[in-house]
């Protein structure tokens, strides 16, 4: 994994930074792919990913914003009701959730509904950042600084022991179609 930053993706998270002055850390207490249970579990975060992505800023209108993913590695505890002893422990790597984030996302959106997805996105961003970090909101004034120290955390074999609460919620489209949203928060940074 590298642990270069495109041109591009940083000058949108060097502008979010202002952003993250007014989001609060938001770490869940109060076609993903396979997860481990709901629930909190302790994982190891073994990479992330960032790139640019258009999202939509309300009534249709797009924008240019990062889109971040966090990878983890989750390893069966032998306490688990489905644990198999003569298998021994299942793992599984996962990606989390992606965070959109958009710069001055309140000046960019359209309308309110975009404003709040945002808002709630910077809110998670910055609780992963605090946790996984180990530092308070206070300390985190620049989102680039922030995701360039935690991806220079977690490059080559050096991994972050991490507690997490996976959090699965049922939808249903406009269309109807159903699925499981699955969200996960940092709780505490274990190593």
């Amino acid at each position: 994994m590298s642990t270069n930053i495109d041109n591009k993706v940083a000058a949108l998270l060097q502008s979010a930074s202002a952003d993250l002055s007014r989001s609060n850390p938001n770490t869940g207490q109060g076609a993903q792919g396979e997860w481990p249970p709901q629930g909190d579990h302790d994982v190891m975060v073994v990479d992330c990913r960032e790139t640019i992505v258009q999202v939509d800023i309300g009534q249709g209108a797009k924008a240019d914003a990062v889109e971040i993913s966090f990878q983890y590695l989750w390893t069966q505890p032998t306490d688990d009701p489905e644990y198999d002893p003569a298998k021994g422990p299942k793992t599984l790597e996962f990606w989390g959730e992606r965070f959109q984030i958009l710069p001055n996302y309140e000046k960019q959106c359209i309308d309110d509904k975009a404003k709040t997805r945002f808002r709630i996105v910077m809110d998670r961003f910055l609780g992963h950042m605090t946790k996984l970090l180990g530092v308070n909101k206070e300390q985190i004034s620049n989102a680039l600084q922030a995701y360039q120290s935690l991806k220079t955390n977690i490059h080559g074999d050096t991994r972050i022991s991490a507690r997490t609460r996976l959090q699965y919620r049922p939808w249903t489209g406009r269309d109807g179609k159903q699925g499981i949203a699955k969200t996960e928060y940092i709780l505490e940074r274990l190593s």
